[in-house]
């Protein structure tokens, strides 16, 4: 049986990336992921057979977890650690598939005039 998720990346330090998604091993993406933690901008993601697609992007020592909402693009997003990630990669390897149901708070960024930055401001503000 094909598998469904596959992987794509881009590590901008040494110009190195994945553009048109493939299957790869759990062991591979790991050791990918390790490869990108330290570059700013590097991002990776997935995409599977529905669809669905997800990707982190390296900020400032924090992954930007971005869920594309086209065409309006009004994204989900929150912020995750190294350790964060690697928890959400094993579960779409072993379950195959992209999981809409993740236990994060994830906030409606519309990314085409705004940052989830803006968002956690102005939330913030609101308290």
């Amino acid at each position: 049986m094909r598998k469904k998720i596959k992987f794509f990346y881009t590590n901008y330090e040494t110009d190195e990336g994945i553009d048109n998604p493939i299957e790869m091993s759990l062991e591979e993406i790991i050791s990918i992921f390790l490869e990108l933690v330290d570059g700013e901008g590097n991002f990776f993601g997935f995409t599977d057979n529905d669809n669905n697609c997800i990707q982190f992007i390296n900020e400032e020592n924090k992954w930007l977890l971005d869920i594309p909402n086209p065409p309006n693009f009004n994204n989900l997003q929150t912020y995750l650690n190294d350790k964060e990630c690697i928890s959400l990669i094993e579960k779409f390897i072993s379950e195959d598939k992209i999981s809409k149901k993740l236990d994060l708070k994830l906030h409606e960024v519309k990314t085409i005039d705004e940052t989830l930055n803006d968002v956690l401001y102005r939330e913030q503000k609101k308290k």
